[in-house]
């Protein structure tokens, strides 16, 4: 592998930084320079788990790291003049290029989606939302995997008037009908073979229509629809494998933007203790200090029923 003096990380989440932070201390005179379309970073599995709002403010971080930090939203990446073109300020080029940029929640077209109040969850913003939940009493959950299910039992221990509805829990196969009558114990309101057809409100949500046809008053909607890789802007499009891809030369795409088969997960157990591993990984192998293959962890169906009866077990405590 070439000798690397320059690394442009695109995506500010817990990996990216994990990543800057072990290639800083590998290589202190390395060029480093971040790409993220906000100005803070938080760890969504600590909001989704425990609503935790801590941030970390990323020029403050680029600083620390000795790094550069551009804010703005990548448009398109051309692999081939190695150049990354931005919404708002003018092209870069990259010598080697690492993207962290996680996953994007599926859209699902609900007429209404654009109102205050509605949010998908890989659109969470730590410092409206905590606004949002802090004035919402009536809060519903729209799920599809475990990500869902966690969420609404966070918010109902804050005391909000928590509803989850869902087309159905299907992941949870065996352990469907043990999960369902755990949440109708902690008073949320379970509401299975429906869909979200509608928000109804001005500029903020005020109700809920869902198909079959009801209306339930709601001032936050937060919708777990599942996830997708958030790799649209490679042209061409990158070939993502389920160890460290390198289809193109210089670049590495690390933690779930890496996952081929994410559109299949519904536990998300192992996922950010993983690619935290990765991002470590990584930055050894590109500064010649760990030469061997990454891999991750596969969930078993074990795994699965131990994650569920845990879950239960702590919040029953």
């Amino acid at each position: 592998m070439d000798k690397i003096s320059e690394i442009t990380v695109i995506g500010a989440g817990s990996v990216g930084l994990e990543f800057i932070k072990k290639a800083r201390e590998l290589n202190p005179g390395i060029k480093i320079t971040l790409v993220d379309k906000n100005a803070h970073s938080f760890d969504k599995e600590k909001f989704i788990r425990n609503l935790d709002f801590k941030t970390t403010n990323l020029a403050d971080f680029a600083v620390s790291a000795n790094a550069a930090f551009i804010q703005d939203s990548v448009g398109r990446i051309n692999t081939e003049r190695k150049k990354i073109y931005f919404k708002e300020k003018e092209p870069i080029g990259y010598e080697s290029l690492v993207v962290a940029t996680g996953l994007k929640s599926k859209d699902i077209s609900i007429k209404g989606d654009h109102r205050e109040g509605f949010v998908y969850l890989s659109d969470i913003d730590p410092i409206g939302t905590k606004g949002l939940i802090k004035f919402s009493a009536e809060i519903i959950v729209y799920v599809t995997t475990m990500l869902g299910v966690r969420l609404a039992l966070a918010l109902k221990k804050l005391g909000k008037e928590v509803r989850v509805l869902s087309t159905n829990f299907d992941f949870l196969r065996a352990d469907k009908d043990q999960l369902v009558n755990f949440l109708a114990g902690e008073e949320i309101n379970v509401h299975l073979n429906v869909s979200i057809e509608e928000v109804i409100g001005e500029a903020q949500v005020k109700a809920t229509k869902v198909n079959p046809l009801k209306v339930y008053s709601s001032e936050l909607v937060f919708v777990d629809s599942g996830f997708a890789t958030n790799l649209d802007f490679f042209e061409p499009a990158v070939n993502i494998s389920d160890t460290l891809p390198d289809n193109f030369k210089d670049i590495y795409v690390i933690g779930d933007a890496a996952r081929k088969d994410i559109d299949k997960e519904y536990f998300y157990e192992f996922n950010q203790n993983e690619a935290i591993l990765e991002a470590d990984h990584l930055a050894e192998k590109l500064f010649g200090v760990n030469k061997a293959a990454f891999e991750r962890k596969v969930l078993q169906e074990e795994d699965k029923k131990r994650i569920i009866n845990d879950f239960i077990k702590v919040r029953s405590l």
